[in-house]
């Protein structure tokens, strides 16, 4: 199974080898280096369409490309810039025309644009989750404290929840209407925090730690249970330390 997903310095698509709770390799496909530093990657689920995001901090431009292979060539099909300040924080969803994302660095604002306009259309405040960067964040911190993550038909928010240590998840219609789906318990790796995480189907799995390649949480998203696995990256270090998005690309698999 094909995973994009965004490291710093580095852009990467791997082959995901099966889902057994035996130790499996995950092994690097394939590697490119990003043009922005701290940029972001995401899949609109349905069109299969790669929207990178030249950077996190609110930065407003965007590179699309019409697939997989045009995102591996570096084909950038066209360039948009939002009208108002664009998410936080590295882990966003685009679906339907629309963007889902944070609005702000460290608060529960969270909110939707509109593709065609880059207009900021819908907002609403989410309190479940704690907003701090690096208390309620991935353990790389960058605004990670809610995070947008998604299916073929669901839209996920995630993150610690406020005034605990596991890991919060709603899922949100088109109007960012929210209903709570279930908590993943801690602790992650070393820091208690996990560090990056991603959806293949219904499963979650969430990696131990930022800047290593260890992946020992899955939590489905349908029945509530939490299971250990053992997965492992193969071959994706080096000069860039940290894994900033990560998306799976059922389309392409």
């Amino acid at each position: 199974m094909r995973l994009s997903f965004m490291k710093l310095i580095t852009t990467a698509v791997v082959l995901f080898a099966g889902t057994s709770a035996m130790a499996v390799p995950v092994t690097l496909d394939f590697m490119r280096a990003s043009v922005f530093s701290l940029n972001t990657v995401t899949v609109d689920q349905n069109t299969g369409k790669y929207y990178e995001r030249r950077g996190f901090n609110g930065e407003q431009g965007y590179n699309v490309y019409a697939d997989r292979a045009a995102f591996e060539s570096g084909t950038v099909e066209q360039t948009f810039t939002l009208d108002t300040s664009g998410y936080y924080g590295f882990y966003h969803t685009v679906r339907d025309g629309k963007i889902y994302g944070r609005t702000t660095q460290q608060t529960g604002h969270y909110g939707r644009w509109d593709l065609a306009s880059g207009n900021l259309d819908a907002t609403t405040f989410y309190n479940q989750y704690n907003p701090l960067n690096g208390q309620g964040t991935f353990d790389l911190a960058g605004w990670t404290s809610m995070n947008t993550i998604s299916n073929t038909n669901t839209t996920y928010v995630m993150g610690r929840e406020n005034g605990g240590n596991d890991w919060h998840i709603e899922r949100i219609d088109a109007n960012l209407n929210s209903t709570f789906v279930g908590s993943v318990t801690g602790p992650f790796g070393a820091g208690g925090n996990p560090g990056f995480g991603f959806i293949i189907g219904d499963n979650l799995f969430l990696g131990d730690t930022s800047i290593g390649n260890q992946i020992s949480t899955r939590y489905n998203l349908v029945t509530g249970v939490q299971s250990v696995v053992d997965f492992t990256f193969q071959g994706a270090f080096g000069s860039s330390p940290f894994w900033l998005s990560m998306v799976y690309d059922h389309l392409s698999d």
